[in-house]
């Protein structure tokens, strides 16, 4: 139960670095897409 929950729990923090960086890497492609010319 214990190993069960602390690999829920890696997954789950998993997915928050995940969608943290998605959103970082999404802000910072646009960022530079509007800095660029053209």
């Amino acid at each position: 139960m214990e190993i069960y929950s602390f690999r829920e729990t890696q997954k789950f923090n998993q997915n928050i670095l995940t969608t943290m960086r998605a959103k970082t890497c999404g802000s910072f492609s646009k960022f530079e897409f509007e800095k660029s010319p053209g």
